[in-house]
């Protein structure tokens, strides 16, 4: 079935298809339920393997995005095969929107699961700068809990707990785990290309790295943002430096700190307190102690958490 919108698909039986279903554009709620998708022709997943797709879609701007109920894709993932096929796939269709929402699973099964064979994104430059995430919050689709991302959403933070899904998804990861976040940090009385942000995580020094700035500041205030991406709950020493010296850089601005946001445990979220600055030197004449509305030190950073799961 392709191109197909506004419809319900309920008892029914999909089985050994390139694609079982290509769907977009839904302005109807479409609900597929009770329904059964087969990678291969049941009685044969010892003598074929799986290649094919369950559903193909895209992104839904209209927020009625495909609803999947009390359905099932099976023998998608054969550990006795050196190919695979796949459950769910985003892709780039005519007419797609860049941004927007994924389908709605409520009691859907993945028999076996699999990282590399229940979701991917299908290799397309469209998605290369988008920040895409799909939660597995029960371990259903891959046998641990976790979130499908775009490599292009991966931060260097999170080598320890990404791994490609390799085969025909390159451009898509699985990382472990119950929380991921996406930190912005703003400053002003930065000269963009003259600093670079330098994070050190305090649970293992080695893990050293250094951003350079990019986007646009949320507040006209503030004149350089650093983006962390997809960071691990841990603590951060950070630093402004300048870029051919490597000096450390201090700064004497006020501050406003944004809110974690997101499905993240309260033990797990990072907060203020996961972000160290090092001490000014007491010869600083030129610095001044900031505060916010209760009082406390601040640095001079406008730190944004955007926690990105639960599609």
């Amino acid at each position: 079935m392709k191109r197909s919108k506004n419809i319900r698909i309920r008892n029914s039986f999909f089985a050994w298809n390139s694609a079982g279903l290509q769907y977009f554009k839904n302005n109807g709620y479409a609900i597929i339920q009770n329904t059964t998708f087969h990678a291969t022709p049941p009685g044969h997943a010892d003598t074929i393997c799986p290649t094919s797709t369950g559903i193909s879609f895209a992104y839904e701007t209209s927020g009625k995005q495909l609803r999947i109920k009390d359905s099932s894709f099976i023998g998608y993932n054969n550990p006795n095969c050196d190919t695979v096929g796949l459950a769910l796939k985003l892709a780039n269709m005519q007419g797609s929107s860049s941004s927007g929402t994924l389908p709605r699973l409520d009691q859907v099964t993945f028999d076996p699961p699999g990282k590399n064979s229940t979701f991917g994104i299908t290799p397309d430059s469209f998605f290369d700068s988008r920040i895409i995430i799909l939660e597995d919050s029960d371990g259903s689709m891959t046998g641990e809990q976790g979130f499908f991302v775009n490599n292009a959403a991966v931060g260097p933070f999170s080598s320890d707990v990404c791994t490609s899904t390799e085969g025909r998804r390159p451009k898509t990861m699985f990382c472990a785990g119950s929380c991921l976040h996406t930190v912005s940090i703003e400053a002003r009385e930065l000269i963009g290309g003259s600093t670079k942000l330098r994070v050190t995580s305090r649970s293992d020094s080695k893990k050293t790295h250094q951003f350079e700035p990019s986007g646009s500041t949320s507040d006209p205030a503030y004149n350089v943002k650093f983006s962390l991406d997809l960071t691990p709950s841990d603590e951060y020493d950070v630093s402004f430096v300048h870029a051919q010296t490597g000096e450390t850089v201090f700064l004497s601005a006020t501050v406003t700190l944004g809110e974690a946001k997101g499905y993240c445990e309260v033990d797990d979220q990072l907060v203020e307190g996961s972000f160290i600055l090092p001490t000014p030197p007491p010869d600083s004449f030129d610095l001044f102690p900031h505060t916010n509305a209760t009082g406390e030190y601040l640095s001079a950073l406008h730190v944004s958490f955007l926690c990105l799961f639960r599609l």
